[in-house]
């Protein structure tokens, strides 16, 4: 039951996510690792490799605790969807879509 909350989590923070009605933050500059307050509960989204691809997703409650997390080495459906959360944490924190609007109107303005 509390693995099908998580899921039903996130797949609803993947929407408010595309919907940009989550912002999110980078942990650390050099870092794979990208985290969203939502109330007053933090979600996670770690990718990396170490020779194998891996992406987790883990939940904290307001006292920091964790109280949920899945990640692609449990091999469930969830793996893709932690995945593409990951890349859409990323593209919000980073500002990839607004830095790459910019340099293509740039150069329109250029050629």
């Amino acid at each position: 039951m509390e693995k099908n909350k998580i899921e039903n989590l996130l797949h609803k923070i993947i929407e408010a996510t595309n919907k940009n009605r989550i912002s999110w933050q980078r942990i650390e500059k050099a870092s794979f690792s990208f985290k969203a307050k939502i109330t007053d509960n933090t979600v996670y989204v770690h990718g990396g490799s170490g020779g194998m691809v891996f992406f987790s997703f883990i939940i904290f409650n307001s006292n920091g605790d964790e109280i949920g997390k899945l990640s692609s080495f449990d091999f469930t459906e969830s793996d893709n969807e932690i995945e593409k959360l990951y890349n859409l944490a990323r593209k919000n924190a980073l500002g990839i879509d607004e830095s790459l609007d910019e340099m293509n109107d740039f150069l329109d303005s250029i050629i």
